[in-house]
């Protein structure tokens, strides 16, 4: 089955009174339960199309379907809904609150989706017990390493059991060896079911995947 499908998709920003075009004729599909790979340098665009595809962004053109529905359709409200449901995001920054323990960050993902308190903490420590932080529950980011809060950052994305991760340069931050345990865990729930989505400039995470899509100057490669 395809879970996600981009028809001629372009995107093209207004800047400083120029005219930059981000994307231009992107057509892709991804199969469910399928791990890519989106490669490309600095400003190719590639960060743009994630943003799409995570419904956080919307085309200039083209179409994207997500679970067979357009997105394009969808007022805001709606979208937000989808990516509560369909979508967990792991950023190259973590993106975790400072002011929040290991487990309080992966119940705020859950507390978005309206699931009550008793259920949003057994979900919460089921998570981070997947990623192997069971026992940091109770720490802050500042007391833990960076892999360490990319760990919490993967638990509060599955949490919420998506269809689809989608993840931005999940290594950026981290040491080589850091990294390959984080790309791991993305492959062991790619394994279980979930269809991955990696954003990087990293060849060695890329060939990892299943297929790679090169993004180059806004175009596929």
């Amino acid at each position: 089955m395809i879970i996600m499908r981009l028809e001629n998709i372009g995107k093209t920003y207004a800047a400083a009174g120029r005219r930059i075009i981000a994307l231009r004729n992107v057509c892709m599909s991804v199969e469910a339960g399928e791990c890519i790979a989106i490669t490309g340098g600095s400003g190719s665009g590639k960060s743009t199309l994630m943003n799409i595809m995570g419904c956080l962004d919307v085309q200039s053109c083209g179409e994207y379907y997500l679970c067979e529905e357009n997105i394009k359709c969808k007022n805001d409200r709606e979208k937000s809904l989808i990516r509560s449901k369909t979508i967990g995001f792991v950023f190259q920054s973590f993106n975790l609150l400072p002011s929040l323990t290991a487990l309080e960050n992966v119940e705020l993902a859950l507390s978005y989706q309206g699931v009550g308190r008793r259920q949003r903490k057994e979900r919460a420590r089921e998570a981070l017990y997947v990623v192997g932080m069971g026992d940091r529950e109770g720490h802050r980011p500042y007391q833990l390493s960076g892999g360490q809060q990319q760990r919490v950052a993967i638990a509060r994305a599955i949490a919420q059991d998506p269809s689809v991760i989608l993840a931005d340069e999940p290594t950026g931050n981290l040491d080589p060896a850091t990294g390959g345990e984080i790309v791991s865990i993305l492959s062991t729930l790619n394994r279980k079911g979930k269809t991955v989505v990696l954003i990087t400039h990293d060849m060695r995470i890329a060939y990892k995947a299943d297929r790679m899509i090169s993004i180059k100057n806004g175009e596929m490669a």
